[in-house]
């Protein structure tokens, strides 16, 4: 019997068990949501529910105490300062386990563990946002560029080919030859 057993233990040993569910729980604080299965889920959520309380008293002590599960100072950090202010007028239910499918290869049922709340985005998101919306140039190419003249005369005489040949009914393939190999 498993009487007063209250956790999973997915096969694996302590120390490999502690870096999955910590690797779930440090994914889950900075996205804000990540898809797992429930066992996983379920677990992860305990872990995330008594983190996110311990850090919203954000002292020194609190700091240490998280700092023992993790042992990355980025991730405390993002903890305190970004995912236990979003929670200050809520004492718990902090994340929440939604049923999205079935996983393709085996079937597992597969669900989103989320934050009930949005995390405000963090510096290094904005700074990635800002270099994706800024715009490109796009490489001006001269008029008299010889290559592209001989390129352009290339693709009209393969359109000529093409158009000659669908009038006979038959049917065209462009073979390219890299080099090397069989089937040449």
């Amino acid at each position: 019997m498993r009487h007063r057993i209250d956790k999973k233990f997915f096969n694996r040993d302590t120390k490999s068990r502690r870096s999955l569910l910590n690797g779930v729980v440090v994914a889950l604080f900075e996205h804000g949501e990540i898809v797992t299965t429930q066992a996983k889920g379920k677990e992860g959520m305990r872990l995330a529910e008594s983190l996110i309380s311990q850090a919203k008293v954000g002292d020194l002590a609190a700091r240490r105490n998280l700092h023992r599960v993790f042992g990355r100072r980025d991730v405390v950090n993002n903890l305190i300062d970004r995912v236990a202010p979003a929670f200050q007028d809520r004492q718990s239910g902090f994340c929440r386990l939604i049923l999205i499918g079935n996983r393709r290869g085996d079937n597992t049922a597969m669900y989103r563990l989320s934050l009930v709340n949005s995390l405000p985005t963090s510096k290094k998101n904005e700074k990635a946002a800002a270099k994706v919306t800024a715009k490109k140039k796009a490489p001006v190419v001269k008029k008299n560029d010889q290559a592209a003249k001989e390129a352009v005369a290339q693709d009209t005489k393969i359109d000529e080919k093409m158009k000659k040949t669908a009038d006979m009914g038959k049917k065209v393939t462009r073979r390219l030859n890299f080099g090397g190999g069989r089937g040449k």
